[in-house]
Parts: C-alpha cells; sequence; structure tokens
C-alpha cells in the first residue's frame, strides 16, 4: 500500500498556514478568474507566487484551479496565467475547459494538467480518453462509490500506458446535488452560472415535489450534507488511489484546519497498520463538531445512502402569480438543416405523421431498450438519419453494459450517428471508425470557444453543440473562428440538472430503486423563482428541466449551420407546427418563453 497524498483547499494565507501546519500534503487555490469559486477570496499573481514559494519550502505541492469554461475573448488572458504559474512552479494544473487545455498542452510542454470534476468523469474510458488528451491527472465524480473508483484505477494500473494516470477522489466537504458541470440552475433562474464559478446555490431552496396537484414533499429537498469518508478510507488506499480530496475553498482556517488534521491521522493510521474503532469514533465525532450541514457518507457508499439531504424542513406557499399570454411573431424564412430530439418516444403516437423535411432524429439510448418501441423506431430509420443521444453520465459499474448495447443498437438499426454527452463517449469514435457515423457533441460537452471546437473536430467530432449558457455574441464569435459546423438548440425545456438522487426516495413512492420505470413527470417548485419538471430513468439519473421553453429561432439570434428542436411531451400535430414556425423565422415570446439566458452573463 503506498500512502496517499491529501489535498486541501485554500482560500486566504491563514487557511494555507493552517493546512500545512495540520499535515497537508499538496493545496489548490486559484487566481482572482477563471476558477470554480469566484465568490471567494482568491490571490492575484504576486500572491500566489509568494504561497507557492511557502508551500515549497515545507515539500507541500500546489496546484492551480482553472477549472472555469472560457469564453471567446477570455482564452488569451486564461493561458497567459497558465503560463505565469508555470513559471512561477506551479505543481498542477486543474481545467475543465477542452480548449484552454489544448491551448496549455500547446504552449506549455511541462504543464501537468488535471481533469476537473467538472468533466463528470465516471468510468475508466473517460479516463483513457483524457489520458490520449495528455492529462495526468483525473479528479472523478462525485456519483462514484469507493468500489467504482478503485476499479477505475485498477483499469489504469493494467494498462500498460495507463499506469502512470493519476485518480483524484473527494473524501470529504460539499456536495453537489447534480453532475457537477451539468448544473445549469444557477443560470436559468438567476444569471449566474456555475461553470463559470459563480453557483448562487439554487439546490439551497424550498420547494415542493408535486405529482399533478398531489404534494409529495416539502423543503429543503435538494440541499445535501457535507460527504464524510473516514469508513472508506482503508478500502481507496488499498486500491492504489493516488489523492484524496477536501472540499471547502470558502470555509475559514479553524475549519479546514481541523478537517485536515482528522484525515491526516486516520491516513498515518491506515498506513502504519493503527486504526482501531475507538479512534474512528474520536475522529468522527471531531468531524461532526464542525460540521453544521451534518454529515454524510454520500455517493462513496455502494448503496445509496438514505440520509444524504440534510433535515431542515421548510414550509413553503407557491406563488405562481399570473399567467401570462405567450405569443407568436412572424418573421423572414430560413433554410437550415433541423435535427429534432424525441427526448420520450411514446408508444400511440403516430410518428409517421412526422414532417419530412426532418434532416435528423436524436433518440435516447433507454428509448432503444423497450421492446414495445422497436418497430416504431424501426419505421423512424426508414425515414430519417438517427442517431443515439447517449447519456449524460455513465457509471463505471455499468459502462460495459451500456457500450455494448449500444454496439447491438448501431449493428440492429440504420444508424447514421452518435450524440456525445460525456468525454468517455468520445471513445465510440474510434470504436466505430469504420461505419461511416456521424459524431454530434451535445451540449454538455460545453463548446464555449473555437478552441475546444477545433480539439474537438480533431477528435473525429462532425458537428458541434453550442453550450446552453452560452450567449448570442459569444455563439457568434465563436462561430467566426471555426470550421467545425455548429448546431443551435432553439427550441424546448432546457435540462438544468442531471443527478444521482432520487427525490422519490424520501416521498416512499418508489420501491425499486435504479429501476425505475414510470414515466410520469413530476412537479418541483421553487418558492416564487420557477418550477421545474422531474424526470427518472432506468440508469440512475434524475433529470430536472426548466418549465419555461426556450425559443430563439427568429433569424436575427440563429448562428449554427443547424438548428436542433427538442420536444418534451409534444403532441406529433405540436411537433409539425413548432418546425414549420421555426423554419418560417417566426417566433414565440412571453409566458412559457425565455431565452433571457441567452442575452449574456
Amino acid at each position: 500500500m503506498k500512502k496517499v497524498e491529501l489535498l486541501a483547499p485554500v482560500k486566504d494565507s491563514e487557511c494555507l498556514r493552517a493546512v500545512i501546519e495540520n499535515g497537508t500534503d499538496s493545496v489548490y487555490m486559484g487566481y482572482q478568474q477563471f476558477n470554480a469559486r469566484m465568490f471567494g477570496k482568491n490571490f492575484n499573481e504576486s500572491e500566489l507566487r509568494e504561497h507557492i514559494k511557502y508551500a515549497h519550502k515545507n515539500n507541500v505541492k500546489v496546484y492551480l484551479t482553472l477549472n472555469t469554461l472560457i469564453w471567446e475573448d477570455e482564452m488569451r488572458l486564461a493561458l497567459q496565467m497558465a503560463i505565469q504559474a508555470v513559471k512561477d512552479r506551479i505543481d498542477g494544473i486543474l481545467v475543465q475547459d477542452i480548449g484552454l487545455a489544448a491551448e496549455i498542452q500547446k504552449n506549455i510542454s511541462n504543464a501537468n494538467l488535471h481533469a476537473s470534476t467538472q468533466m463528470s468523469v465516471s468510468n475508466h474510458y473517460g479516463v483513457q480518453v483524457l489520458h490520449e488528451m495528455g492529462f495526468r491527472r483525473v479528479v472523478l465524480a462525485r456519483e462514484l462509490n469507493y468500489k467504482e473508483i478503485t476499479a477505475i484505477k485498477q483499469v489504469c494500473l493494467d494498462g500498460h500506458d495507463m499506469n502512470q494516470m493519476e485518480i483524484e477522489a473527494f473524501i470529504h466537504g460539499g456536495l453537489c446535488i447534480a453532475y457537477s458541470g451539468q448544473c445549469f440552475s444557477s443560470s436559468y433562474c438567476f444569471g449566474s452560472s456555475a461553470n463559470r464559478g459563480k453557483c448562487l446555490m439554487t439546490c439551497w431552496k424550498g420547494y415542493e415535489l408535486k405529482l399533478g396537484e398531489k404534494v409529495l414533499e416539502r423543503g429543503s429537498l435538494l440541499r445535501p450534507r457535507d460527504l464524510e469518508g473516514l469508513y472508506g478510507l482503508k478500502y481507496l488506499m488499498e486500491g492504489g488511489i493516488d489523492c484524496l480530496k477536501i472540499q471547502g475553498r470558502l470555509r475559514n482556517s479553524d475549519y479546514i484546519g481541523e478537517i485536515v488534521n482528522v484525515y491526516r491521522h486516520a491516513i498515518d493510521d491506515v498506513f502504519e497498520n493503527r486504526e482501531n474503532e475507538n479512534r474512528e469514533k474520536i475522529y468522527n465525532k471531531r468531524l461532526w463538531d464542525v460540521s453544521p450541514r451534518g454529515l454524510t457518507g454520500g455517493n462513496l457508499l455502494p448503496e445509496s445512502d438514505k440520509n444524504l439531504i440534510m433535515d431542515a424542513g421548510v414550509d413553503i406557499l407557491i406563488d405562481k402569480g399570473k399567467k401570462m399570454d405567450s405569443r407568436k411573431v412572424s418573421g423572414t424564412p430560413q433554410n437550415k438543416k433541423t435535427a429534432v430530439f424525441l427526448r420520450d418516444i411514446t408508444f400511440g403516437k403516430d410518428y409517421s405523421l412526422l414532417r419530412e423535411d426532418i434532416d435528423w432524429i436524436y433518440i435516447k439510448y433507454e428509448s432503444f431498450l423497450q421492446d414495445e418501441l422497436k418497430n416504431m423506431i424501426h419505421e423512424l430509420c426508414g425515414r430519417y438519419r438517427i442517431c443515439i443521444y447517449m447519456p449524460p453520465m455513465i457509471y463505471e459499474r455499468n459502462c460495459e453494459m451500456v457500450y455494448a448495447r449500444v454496439d447491438c443498437i448501431v449493428k440492429d438499426y440504420a444508424i447514421k450517428g452518435i450524440v456525445l454527452s460525456n468525454v468517455s463517449d468520445l471513445m465510440l469514435i474510434k470504436r466505430y471508425g469504420e461505419k461511416n457515423l456521424e459524431y454530434i457533441s451535445g451540449n454538455h460537452l460545453h463548446i464555449y470557444n473555437h478552441f475546444t471546437a477545433d480539439r474537438l473536430m480533431e477528435l473525429g467530432v462532425g458537428i458541434g453543440t453550442y453550450s446552453l449558457e452560452l450567449p448570442f455574441n459569444g455563439c457568434a464569435a465563436l462561430k467566426e473562428n471555426t470550421n467545425l459546423p455548429m448546431q443551435q438548440i432553439v427550441f424546448g425545456h432546457p435540462d438544468l440538472m442531471h443527478m444521482k438522487y432520487c427525490l422519490l426516495s424520501h416521498s416512499n413512492e418508489c420501491i425499486n430503486c435504479g429501476r425505475c420505470s414510470d414515466k410520469k413527470y413530476r412537479n418541483i417548485e421553487l418558492k416564487g423563482e420557477a418550477e421545474f419538471l422531474v424526470k427518472f430513468d432506468k440508469l440512475q439519473t434524475e433529470t430536472v428541466l426548466y418549465s419555461k421553453k426556450t425559443y430563439s429561432a427568429d433569424t436575427t439570434r440563429v448562428i449554427g449551420d443547424s438548428l436542433r428542436v427538442d420536444f418534451l411531451n409534444e403532441s406529433v400535430t405540436e411537433m409539425n407546427a413548432i418546425i414549420g414556425d421555426i423554419k418560417c423565422g417566426c417566433f414565440y415570446t412571453g409566458g412559457e418563453y425565455t431565452n433571457e439566458i441567452l442575452k449574456g452573463e
């Protein structure tokens, strides 16, 4: 067993001294721009330089967080920051943006790139893709349990070309209820993006969960406790995990110093074979004493932790306000290719009545697994170019099964393309290299700049999709500088969150966790602010959609080479009418429609 690296957060000089005095092996900190904690104090260039010197004198490594998405006109500055940090002897750079990673590799020969948890890596295929892209360490998604984490590390150790790839996992601190890097709720509700380091914690608000008019539960339904991983420490260390990370860059020095001290002793105990039940109880009590939110084993547990959410009941009354009328405004006809994403194919709908002038139809992976839909999908394959829409996250325990089923789908249906939803899906380009398929990067691969678009094109992507959070001027600047054909989502309910946690687990509506076949949409309402739709699937992913629809199909706002229309529960007649309006350049405004997110941050 090797001695795992303990990594601690630092927001100021007091925190740096505290974590070093209490035994951390490494620290992570950010500049005042481009880091995932923009509401924190952070550091300027000279402060970071001095902190690196101080840490190195104490044999402590320092990692820089450049872990936000980067707009087109910001890339030069972000790259300059990375170059300066390397000159100042930074030990590693944490990155989310694929384009920024590519630019760092091109311009800094000795950069040590770490893939942020914001990249949603949840299986060994994702690690393999990032290794081939030049990353040396991957911070895994917080949704994985310790068995999956160690399984991924074992694949790295078994692979001759990946045996130097480092795996980092969270061991303690705040949790996001949504998949990191795939949450747009703060953007759409408050105009402040988590992917830009400005999360306003929509999940901490009070909600009502409803089925029709029936209230299933009310309160802080999405606010998790803090993660505590003491019980899984030995398993992770025995599994060869390289680094264990403490979350908490907004916490004070007393808190973070105490947390580091506990884990320092606990790690040393495991390494030196002196752990015992009394010590564990003492460590656990010390952690609880400084954790007002409460603690949970979270997703590190092989079985779901029913104590994931805080016990903070909040009685709320929903003020739905006055219903606003929507209106349609005529526009100029446009000749753009159109893709239709059928979020849910419903048995009984007559899809033979769909318009003929649709260029692609995207069908969710899960729909291909339903026997009652096979004939309908085969009929659609005979009329349209059908693409598989991949799940947003595939856990390590499921990945071989899922990709094997994708093999069968490609073989059994006249599939023309695949919509890639995660970095792990990029491996499918090599897997089906001889099949002449179209590869479309979905909106969760976050094309914010032409550097990302160009890198994805180098990897074999044929069509890119603008990020849901990219404003019109950002889309225009990106399009001007890339040769990758870009697709623009112009209609539909945006998916604001994907999460592993099941809202029904507390309302006792479900007894078959992980095998949910209920097609009903629940409503979840945020007091005085917004309403969402909630959908459950069979891969332990819960999707939260904005109840309002994005509509940006008028010609003054269409920047894509092609358009994408997302349908949820519309009838075929409604689908045809909406596609017709889009092709005519009409647009809807008011009431159930919104395009505020596209006006800029």
